[in-house]
């Protein structure tokens, strides 16, 4: 398989009143994801939002984690504006004022073979999982990364990271 020919998509639709900021918020989202399309810096740090989810699933699940980035990221080389370097996930605003996010990632992912067969975390964590296939593996991956991508724009759209990250930090101790 070509790893970047399996792709998985994750979509949702958020009302904005069930979004903390309400629809200034929402539209703050959609303005960073446009952001992205245009700024490969970025795309670069909006993916990586994403793929810290899709790596803890391949993380838990005994995949080549290597491999999965590399397939993401050249998958990205010619989604933002004009061909260049882009996000995986967008961000926009519907028809109803929802925010809906859509992710679409590769996922060079398997359930079987040696690691799988032979590692019981790993069989542990994939029968957690309902042992799913290796397209509804892709498809949980894709949903996770695209809730941590919400996570890291919704930081980086509001608050900002460093304070987010700080009053997390502070609320720990």
């Amino acid at each position: 398989m070509i790893p970047t020919k399996r792709v998985s998509r994750a979509r949702v639709e958020l009302d904005t009143d069930s979004i903390p900021g309400g629809l200034e918020q929402a539209r703050r989202i959609v303005r960073c994801s446009e952001f992205a399309r245009i700024s490969e810096q970025r795309a670069v740090t909006a993916n990586k939002g994403a793929d810290n989810g899709i790596m803890a699933v391949a993380l838990a699940t005994g995949q080549d984690t290597r491999a999965i980035s590399a397939a993401l990221h050249f998958f990205a080389r010619n989604l933002g504006h004009g061909g260049q370097y882009g996000p995986i996930c967008q961000w926009e605003m519907n028809d109803q004022n929802q925010l809906v996010g859509e992710l679409q990632v590769p996922t060079p992912v398997g359930v079987v073979g040696r690691l799988p067969n032979t590692n019981p975390t790993i069989q542990n964590n994939l029968a957690l999982l309902g042992h799913p296939s290796a397209k509804t593996l892709g498809e949980i991956m894709a949903a996770v990364g695209l809730y941590s991508s919400y996570a890291a724009i919704s930081a980086l759209s509001g608050e900002g990271i460093i304070r987010g990250h700080m009053r997390l930090h502070n609320q720990a101790e």
